[in-house]
């Protein structure tokens, strides 16, 4: 819903001009109230969506991050700000946040020479950053055939810590290896070895579980479009909360 809309101005006269889940006031400045939304409570599905009682005015921070809420069922006002208040949602985003406030406050002093590049490749998450299970002792080779960019690899390496019930996988990166483990099970079901070469990342050993009592397919082609699918999870929940 946008602003030309009447029945956007309708919930923002209802709602005061402020978001009502952090309470930001949109009209501080104009390029607030430009960018101010509307989020539905109801899915797109739902007959009566754009009835006023599930509207709400939200800022663009607090809407953005609600954009799985309705696969995780939550449909009122009230569930919707709770989960907006879970201290792990945005905990990437904030840590970045305090980041530039103490660099600013800095003066913006140039670093030491290499610590970006150490910075970007060394690993936010660790294996203990979940509950895992162990290498299965049966697997399979995938032969993988997958390359990224430095960039896409340094997001990869820093791991990814599940922050929803939906988000169905954890990831860390040890001793060269790539690891995806479920999040609700800690089951250990893929392995990549990554190495760079010409200027790219790439795949040069991998392997799926053949455990059946963590992992039930056994048609590797899927293993291969699963874990492609996996990756690009990965890289772009990374990059949504750098």
């Amino acid at each position: 819903m946008v602003a030309g809309d009447d029945r956007w101005h309708e919930v923002f006269e209802r709602d005061q001009g402020r978001c009502r889940y952090c309470g930001f006031d949109l009209l501080e400045t104009f390029e607030h109230y430009y960018v101010a939304e509307v989020d539905h409570l109801l899915p797109r599905d739902v007959p009566d969506r754009d009835e006023l009682q599930y509207l709400v005015l939200a800022c663009r921070a607090c809407n953005g991050r609600l954009s799985r809420a309705h696969g995780l069922k939550l449909t009122t006002f009230e569930q919707r700000r709770e989960y907006l208040r879970h201290p792990d949602l945005s905990r990437p985003t904030r840590d970045k946040y305090e980041h530039y406030l103490r660099r600013r406050s800095d003066g913006w002093a140039r670093e030491p020479e290499g610590l970006g590049e150490r910075t970007s490749t060394t690993p936010a998450v660790t294996r203990a950053s979940w509950k895992t299970l162990p290498r299965p002792s049966i697997t399979a080779s995938l032969d993988l055939d997958v390359e990224f960019s430095p960039a896409d690899a340094a997001c990869l390496i820093r791991g990814h810590v599940p922050t929803e019930m939906e988000d169905r996988w954890f990831s860390y990166f040890e001793d060269g290896w790539l690891n995806f483990h479920r999040s609700w099970t800690g089951a250990h079901i893929f392995g990549l070895r990554l190495e760079e070469s010409a200027g790219r990342v790439k795949v040069v050993e991998s392997w799926v579980s053949r455990d059946k009592s963590q992992y039930t397919n056994d048609d590797l082609e899927v293993d291969r479009e699963m874990v492609r699918s996996v990756l690009e999870y990965a890289l772009e929940c990374s990059k949504e909360h750098p």
